[in-house]
């Protein structure tokens, strides 16, 4: 599926990795080409339309109900961001210089325009998070990530719901903290029935292990003493080699237990870290309760890397180890690039998709 944002106002360095968190979250269920295109419209006009209006109870609970939606006006959709998105099957407007008004909700879903499903995004800060159910008496709910990745993937799921024709219960899910299981909730179009039956048993089967990697048991953690740079679970050697590689360049801060200094993520939350200190250059550190879940966390990073799942390496050149390793650690000195080769003992032009063998 072919997917457009388009960042008004927004012109945001976070976001190959906004992109490539948002495509690595729907991968399971549908593989999602995001392209991105800057825009700096103002005085943007709003309408309202009969939709359906979300509320919360002091106990943070939600309520759907018949209402009015603040959302911006059709025709000038029509006439300035269709045009930009021909060719796409879903348009995501994300604008940030909206003026705060009565009813405008941080996203909507208004469903197909000339044959585009079509919805907004009002994210004004490019590193706010976004915090579930906060209740009386607390600061803040459960922190779901970085808001504009978490609105995006949740707008994109009301779209899915109306392609798939069921009951939409992306905020049943969503604000019971359970957002994953939309994808097992949701059957694509044309897809069999068996092949339903396998995702959602590799789905429940991967986050079964995800569990056990975030909460290792206390035994096993007792008896058995990791080795550094060694991840519990099994990676192919060249992606194990690479982990140890990464994590000795990187210098990273043992306290995080994050040795690829992985940004926090929706995808890396769903690997079990939590939201660390500030990044120099944007976003949050991951933290991670052990080493070894880092390294695991790390693992999977690479591998999706090598798989060319992730939206920030698709370039050519970033297909190679060189290359990667350019985009990953945000154009460093050469002496690292030079260091992550030697240690890796392959060119720099190899292929990364060859780690996988």
């Amino acid at each position: 599926m072919k997917v457009l944002i388009v960042a008004n106002a927004c012109s945001w360095n976070s976001w190959p990795q906004k992109q490539a968190a948002i495509a690595a979250f729907w991968a399971p269920l549908v593989p999602l080409q995001i392209d991105l295109k800057q825009t700096d419209f103002t005085d943007i006009p709003t309408s309202t339309s009969p939709g359906v209006v979300t509320t919360f109870g002091p106990d943070g609970t939600y309520t759907d109900a018949p209402g009015m939606d603040v959302d911006i006006e059709q025709t000038w959709l029509e006439q300035n961001i269709l045009p930009l998105a021909a060719g796409y099957d879903l348009v995501v407007l994300q604008i940030a210089n909206q003026p705060p008004q009565a009813g405008l909700p941080l996203g909507v879903a208004i469903g197909k325009l000339q044959g585009i499903s079509v919805c907004m995004t009002f994210v004004t800060g490019e590193n706010d998070n976004y915090y579930l159910g906060a209740t009386a008496g607390e600061t803040m709910g459960v922190d779901l990530g970085n808001s504009a990745e978490v609105i995006i993937e949740h707008e994109i799921s009301h779209e899915l719901y109306e392609l798939s024709g069921q009951t939409d219960n992306t905020h049943k899910f969503f604000y019971s903290n359970q957002f994953s299981k939309v994808l097992t909730d949701i059957v694509m179009p044309n897809e069999s029935a068996l092949l339903t039956m396998l995702r959602n048993q590799l789905l429940q089967a991967e986050q079964e292990l995800g569990l056990l990697k975030a909460n290792p048991p206390t035994a096993d953690m007792n008896s058995t003493t990791q080795s550094a740079g060694q991840a519990s679970t099994t990676f192919p050697p060249m992606i194990e080699k690479w982990i140890t590689t990464i994590s000795q360049w990187e210098g990273a801060n043992p306290e995080l237990h994050n040795p690829g200094n992985l940004k926090y993520t929706t995808l890396t939350a769903s690997w079990g870290a939590a939201r660390g200190p500030a990044a120099s250059d944007g976003g949050y550190l991951c933290q991670f309760a052990t080493e070894n879940a880092g390294e695991v966390a790390l693992g999977n990073f690479l591998t999706l890397g090598c798989q060319d799942e992730l939206v920030a390496f698709h370039a050519p050149v970033a297909r190679t180890l060189a290359g990667f390793t350019v985009t990953y650690a945000g154009n460093p000195p050469q002496g690292y690039i030079d260091g992550i080769i030697a240690d890796m003992g392959v060119p720099g032009d190899t292929q990364i998709s060859t780690f996988l063998a």
